[in-house]
């Protein structure tokens, strides 16, 4: 798997836990409440551990396919790794931020994939517990193919803000 409209390398991106998403329809979602929206009123479940979180998105990560994993996802700042994410627990939590986009911005109205791979998510929670704030971080998606040993890092170092990347 990988992001949409992007390259294959492109295997992550990295939210604000924070983070309030809306738009043109009203709809609102957090990351720690969810939301609720479309015209039938479609739940997406929210994880309040996830208050004060980086949440990273990983593409690949094979526990979507109910798989075990072989990634790491780290966490650095001012050069030095700082800690290690922890995954979502599977069904804990919906798919957030694009939840937030489909609802509001492509009148979308059905529940099929609203809360089916939030397991590809983890996150982890800075001293300051405000994402937004943190200076000179890097997230590290590391994933180790388990036949050859080959082992390719994915990093991203900045916020998923907006919907331009959807």
């Amino acid at each position: 798997m990988k992001g949409t409209r992007n390259d294959y390398d492109y295997q992550l991106r990295v939210y604000d836990g924070n983070q309030t998403y809306s738009g043109t329809k009203g709809y609102t979602y957090t990351w720690y409440n969810g939301g609720t929206g479309g015209s039938a009123g479609i739940k997406a479940t929210g994880y309040y551990t996830l208050k004060g979180c980086f949440i990273a998105e990983v593409f690949d990560d094979e526990s979507i396919f109910g798989g075990t994993s072989n990634w790491t996802v780290e966490f650095w700042q001012n050069g030095k790794k700082a800690g290690n994410f922890v995954r979502v627990p599977d069904g804990s939590c919906g798919q957030i931020a694009i939840t937030a986009y489909y609802f509001n911005e492509k009148a979308k109205n059905t529940d099929s994939w609203v809360n089916k791979t939030a397991s590809h998510y983890w996150y982890y929670r800075p001293a300051s517990q405000i994402p937004a704030s943190e200076t000179n971080w890097e997230v590290r998606a590391i994933q180790t193919i388990p036949t050859s040993g080959k082992v390719h890092t994915y990093t991203r170092n900045s916020l998923t803000t907006d919907n331009s990347e959807f």
